[in-house]
């Protein structure tokens, strides 16, 4: 069971749902108290009962805000008995080959239309992506949306 250092207080805790038999607590640390193994400020390291979340196997996961705010969500839908519904133009991590897709990953530019040159990949630090036309290097899965194809 994980412990940690006494001098480390969690940013926030949300208590196991009552009447919940498989609810866990979870909690929400600030990652810069794990600077030796990549931790940042603005990021969090989140504890799910007594163990710590990791996302593809790694020793310790960081997570920006918009991660944290996907694993309360999956985590609340859970506590309620109820699956997340993903957004319909989501990329997904089993997308095949060629998929067409919208890149929005430039806020200063339009959205590119393209398609995926590789299934999705896990990269080094535990995020999603792919390679696609018109990059010279893989995007973030989070950064593509589905095209809907005229049929």
């Amino acid at each position: 069971m994980p412990t940690v250092r006494p001098d480390i207080k969690p940013l926030v805790v949300f208590p196991s749902p009552v009447g919940k038999t498989e609810g866990k607590p979870l909690r929400v640390f600030p990652a810069e108290a794990w600077e030796k193994w990549g931790g940042e400020p603005g990021l969090f390291r989140v504890m799910l009962g007594d163990s710590w979340f990791s996302v593809g196997g790694a020793r310790a996961s960081f997570f920006d805000p918009a991660g944290l705010a996907e694993i309360l969500k999956k985590w609340g839908f859970q506590a309620l008995g109820l699956d997340a519904v993903p957004d319909p133009l989501t990329v997904h991590p089993d997308t095949p080959k060629g998929t067409k897709v919208w890149r929005c990953d430039n806020q200063d530019e339009a959205d590119l239309a393209t398609i995926t040159r590789t299934p999705p990949f896990l990269d080094g630090e535990g995020f999603w992506r792919v390679w696609v036309f018109g990059r010279r290097w893989a995007v973030l899965l989070a950064d593509l949306q589905l095209r809907k194809v005229a049929k």
